[in-house]
């Protein structure tokens, strides 16, 4: 059966995070945020660094106290010989 747990945030912002595409915006976050937003939620969607800068990121989402955090790609990523 299902019980809720409870939650002492149960304001917070939805954050999804993507990859940064240079030709084309992750629609189907904007879908998921739309239709989560009819619903009164607060949906913010942030594209993540490429190869650094993700302590800057985790400390901003971290600051947001968020309710959820969803991240995901549409698109492969390759690993980089540097």
């Amino acid at each position: 059966m299902y019980k809720k747990v409870p939650d002492s945030n149960s304001k917070g912002p939805v954050i999804l995070v993507s990859k940064e595409i240079k030709y084309a915006f992750p629609f189907s976050y904007a879908y998921l945020a739309g239709y989560s937003r009819q619903f009164g939620e607060d949906v913010r969607i942030l594209f993540r660094p490429f190869l650094d800068g993700y302590g800057k990121l985790v400390k901003q989402i971290m600051d947001m106290n968020p309710l959820l955090v969803g991240f995901g790609s549409l698109y492969p990523e390759y690993a980089i010989d540097l």
